[in-house]
Order: C-alpha cells, then structure tokens, then sequence
C-alpha cells in the first residue's frame, strides 16, 4: 500500500505543484549573477517541489537546483557560484540549501546521525512568547522529529542543566502532539524515547506545552504559566 502510495504522489507531482513539507530546507535566491554547478541530473516536465525532493534524496551530493518556469526543465547542482552572465530571475529560478546563519547567535550541532542549526536562549519565557520571539529570528521553536534529532537535543542540552521549551504542544487537539516547524504530528510510538516515564499526562487537564527537563534528561508537558529558556530552530539542509 505505502509503495501504491508513492507511484501516485510520482505522478502527481508531475501534473501539479506539490506540497512538499520539506521545501522550507531551501531558499529562492535573486541574485541574477548567481548560477548553479551542474550535476548530470537533468529533470523534464515537472515542477519545483518534486525537483527539490530528488535534489534531496541525493544526501548531500545536491545542495542546489536551477527551474526553468518556460520548459519545466530542472537541473540539480552540486553548489552555487558567480556568473558574468546576468540570469533572468523570473525564469529561471534558483534554489539553493540553507545553511546555519551563525552571525545571528545561531550554532551548529551534528553527530554521525543528523544536524540541527540552533539558538539558546539566556532568559526565561511563557511557552506562547518563546515562540514568537523564535519566529521573530526566522526560526521556530525546535522541533524533535524523530530520536535522532531528540538524541542530539539532549546530547547537547543536558550540560545546560536548566529547563527548555521545545517546539511541542496539544493546545489544538488534546493528546495530539504537533512540531512547532510544521505542525505536523508527532508519532505517539516516539513518547517512551522521548517522554519522562508517566508522561505527558496533562496534569489537571491543564498541560498542553513541552520542555526538557534535565533531571530525567526527557520532555514533560506543563502548563501555560510555566516559564524557561527555550531553543530556536533554523531548518537547515547541509
């Protein structure tokens, strides 16, 4: 069925503009001196989302694609470099990997299993103005996708020994987690890896947001009162 699946979204994306999740790891850059270096990927008859998709099933190798908007025709790259030859930006249309943004405070973390672009904050917030103040620096409350991403989190954080909201909460729907970055829902089949043990449990029915707490080194749901430090995220691709 899961195979069934992805042929159909194939040939979806050929037809139409896919919504793809995961289109915010790159950016649309207007430097019209900007050009791609070519790989020997060349795609036809198809669209920017289903471009930036192959693009990154290539884990690394592609960083950056060029989309000609008259022919459809896209091209993947290796990286980005100067040209003397100005390019139309409004048909050609270049994309390139966002990278982690250090001259804002941001910090790159990474083990043999994934990567995340972070910020820490020094003060302590209400979970609602944590993650306004992260979206006021382009960036989201983090958001701990899988264990991977929730192993390198704790790795990193544990020597903070403080609490931090995480980019995780139920106020739409109780018992249903959603990822601050997307609003997609966290796999209950996650919570024992990730959860302190008997939580979350929404103590008196009045605890629908998220933070690391470094005593069990696992997440806790509190309540909207709750203030801590928190950790912006900047999704990144390389």
């Amino acid at each position: 069925m899961l195979m069934n699946n992805q042929i159909f979204f194939f040939f979806f994306c050929l037809i139409v503009e896919c919504v793809w999740t995961r289109e915010h790891l790159f950016q649309l850059n207007n430097d019209m001196y900007l050009t791609i270096v070519k790989l020997s990927v060349e795609l036809s008859d198809t669209n920017v989302s289903y471009c930036l998709m192959q693009c990154q099933a290539l884990n690394g190798e592609c960083n950056s694609i060029l989309f000609n908007t008259d022919t459809r025709q896209c091209s993947l790259g290796s990286k980005i470099e100067t040209t003397a030859t100005a390019r139309d930006t409004s048909t050609f249309l270049l994309y390139h990997a966002r990278a982690c943004n250090k001259t804002d405070g941001f910090e790159k973390f990474a083990d043999d299993m994934t990567t995340a672009c972070v910020w820490i904050s020094t003060n302590s917030l209400s979970y609602v103005l944590a993650y306004r103040d992260c979206q006021y620096r382009k960036s989201h409350l983090f958001a701990p996708r899988d264990v991977n991403k929730f192993n390198l989190f704790d790795h990193v954080m544990f020597s903070y020994n403080t609490t931090l909201w995480v980019g995780l909460d139920d106020s739409e729907e109780e018992g249903v987690f959603r990822l601050a970055d997307d609003g997609s829902i966290l796999n209950p089949i996650l919570y024992p890896a990730m959860f302190k043990t008997g939580q979350p449990d929404n103590g008196n029915n009045s605890e629908d947001f998220v933070f690391y707490y470094p005593g069990t080194r696992r997440f806790n749901d509190v309540n909207a009162r709750t203030t801590a430090r928190y950790v912006c995220e900047i999704s990144i691709f390389v």
